[in-house]
């Protein structure tokens, strides 16, 4: 690929997909510091040996099935949901729309009160009768709107007696992230 180098390349996929795995196939371990900086799951290093690329596949296999999921039917089936993939819900009449990313969106009968008890909080927040959003996926708060502004699209409704309490939730989040305390 000429022009382009494997760190452009990671940054431009984590910015659509922060999950996805990703092994580095190199010669040299320059940018070893910055496959860290992007969360790259293997660094690999010519000349590959036996097992290498097996192992990186099998380690993402098995980091796909333990990643913290949820059941939730779609169209009469179940359909296991990493909670990665979350990004809000919202209610409309009596359909809830799941909105994941890569802009896929999934309709389920079930309630919203109902989905709202199968998702950890944090990084999920009820802030509105309509409304759950994944603390992850949040761009920005705006208070005077009363809006949660979601990362790839859409926004999130706040309930108006909610939105200090809303942002503060958004906050604490924030800042338990970046002390990388587990949420």
């Amino acid at each position: 690929m000429e022009g382009v180098n494997g760190i452009d390349t990671v940054a431009g996929i984590r910015k659509m997909d922060n999950d996805v795995p990703i092994a580095f196939l190199t010669t040299s371990l320059d940018h070893a510091l910055d496959g860290y900086r992007y969360h790259v799951d293997r660094y690999i290093t010519k000349p590959l040996r036996t097992g290498d690329i097996a192992e990186a596949i099998h380690k993402a296999r098995l980091n796909k099935e333990n990643a913290p999921s949820v059941n939730i039917p779609f169209g009469g089936k179940s359909k296991r949901v990493p909670l990665s993939r979350v990004r809000y819900l919202e209610s409309q009449a009596d359909s809830v729309y799941v909105y994941l990313t890569g802009g896929a969106v999934e309709r389920t009968m079930l309630k919203l009160k109902d989905l709202a008890v199968m998702l950890p909080q944090p990084p999920f927040f009820v802030c509105h009768k309509s409304y759950i959003v994944n603390l992850q996926f949040v761009e920005g708060v705006d208070k005077k709107e009363g809006i949660f502004e979601m990362k790839e699209g859409g926004v999130a409704y706040i309930r108006r007696e909610s939105r200090s309490q809303a942002a503060s939730v958004y906050r604490k989040y924030m800042f338990d992230l970046a002390r990388g305390q587990n949420i």
